[in-house]
């Protein structure tokens, strides 16, 4: 590029949306200025400024670019599209604008353009994603495991996937991004709650794909899946109206006081998730936990982990903050003997075998952390004992509080 003089005005020419275009800059001026002040092109937002949030995304002879750190005179020559560019007439949208207006996913609709201009770009070379690469594209977090390595998941007959094998690393990674989710504890029992029941919504919709997901494990019937989802789901909306109203108490004392005991959460938490009915087992260990305001770290059923990795999906459109629920895949007891020794971990709640209940006990010893493991005793996660307040209550520790109030 040749060198510019700083106070005047430079021609600057390129395609925009199909049409030559033509304008006069100066050498600051960002792109994003140029096309919402000069050219009028005023789909493209600014959020940031920075980069990140990617509102003022374009895209530049077919890659998808932030316009904020692009200098309008970067792009002579060059073939630019702005959301304006996606519909292919005036009175038509777009297939993926329909798309977005038919499954209400325009929100506020600031970012939307931006999301509308990555997600073109990323369909125009992967037109046939899944789910999960759609929520990579759009910024969830699926870490890979901290050893590279992954493990088959095995149906009835065959191999049905993959999934990652978690090692001490990835724990310690988990508990991190937990303990930095304080914001969950500390807002109130009633958006929890809310967040909660948009959870048995979200996976109340997504019936049928998580239902052919337990068959393809388990080898199941259609039946026992069906009853497996639908009763997680009741079990989503159960812990869900729990959130605001299990409630602390008044004790009567001898003396002139007024005695409060309230219920706060642990903190960070680790589950470690038995065999046995991988669904519905992993959401009456998570549910209560987090709707009591823990965060929460889960080894889902070694052999049919895939159901609660599907899940993080769900939990990533239904507002549950990055941090509250962490998913780590691999050998339960050996995950579960690092939850258990990290100082971290206020709580942890082992439901596997019998010698892996007696070594998450002694190594929960190191900081008298509080847990409750199952003795190799196989729990009935379909029956009504699985469902109860003596989960809120495990998730739950008790302050007391001594008011006096005096003669």
């Amino acid at each position: 590029m040749p060198q510019l003089s700083a106070n005047v005005r430079h021609p600057v020419s390129f395609t925009l949306n199909g049409k030559h275009t033509s304008i006069q800059v100066e050498p600051r001026m960002l792109l994003t200025d140029a096309l919402r002040h000069i050219v009028g092109a005023t789909g493209t937002h600014v959020g940031c400024e920075h980069g990140v949030c990617g509102a003022c995304t374009v895209a530049i002879d077919g890659l998808p670019a932030r316009a904020c750190l692009t200098l309008a005179v970067q792009v002579e020559g060059c073939d630019i599209r702005t959301v304006e560019g996606l519909a292919p007439s005036s009175d038509r949208l777009s297939a993926l604008q329909a798309a977005f207006r038919r499954h209400h996913a325009l929100q506020c609709g600031f970012c939307t353009a931006g999301i509308l201009m990555s997600l073109d770009a990323y369909l125009s070379t992967s037109p046939n994603p899944s789910e999960q690469d759609l929520k990579e594209v759009v910024g969830s977090k699926q870490a890979r495991p901290d050893g590279g390595n992954s493990y088959a998941v095995h149906g009835p007959g065959s191999s049905i996937g993959l999934a990652g094998l978690g090692n001490r690393k990835d724990i310690r990674n988990a508990v991190e991004a937990a303990a930095k989710a304080t914001g969950w504890g500390a807002a109130t029992a009633h958006n929890r709650a809310q967040v909660l029941y948009y959870v048995a919504e979200n996976l109340a919709s997504r019936a049928s794909e998580f239902e052919a997901r337990l068959r393809a494990m388990t080898g199941c019937t259609a039946d026992a899946a069906t009853d497996e989802v639908a009763l997680a789901v009741r079990r989503t909306f159960w812990y869900a109206a729990w959130a605001d109203k299990f409630d602390g108490a008044v004790h009567a004392t001898r003396t002139s006081n007024v005695t409060l005991a309230m219920h706060e959460p642990w903190g960070v938490m680790g589950l470690a998730c038995p065999d046995e009915a991988p669904l519905l087992a992993f959401v009456s260990l998570v549910m209560p936990a987090i709707a009591m305001g823990n965060r929460v770290v889960a080894i889902p059923s070694p052999p049919h982990p895939l159901a609660a990795t599907d899940l993080y999906t769900v939990f990533d459109t239904s507002d549950v903050p990055g941090g509250v629920v962490n998913i780590v895949t691999g050998e339960r007891d050996v995950l579960a003997k690092t939850l258990a020794e990290h100082d971290e971990v206020a709580a942890v709640w082992y439901f596997g075998s019998r010698a892996g209940s007696t070594m998450v006990e002694k190594a929960a010893a190191g900081n008298l952390k509080s847990t409750w493991v199952n003795h190799g005793r196989a729990l009935a996660w379909s029956e009504t004992d699985a469902q109860s307040r003596g989960f809120l209550r495990r998730a739950t520790q008790v302050k007391n509080i001594w008011v006096p109030y005096g003669e």
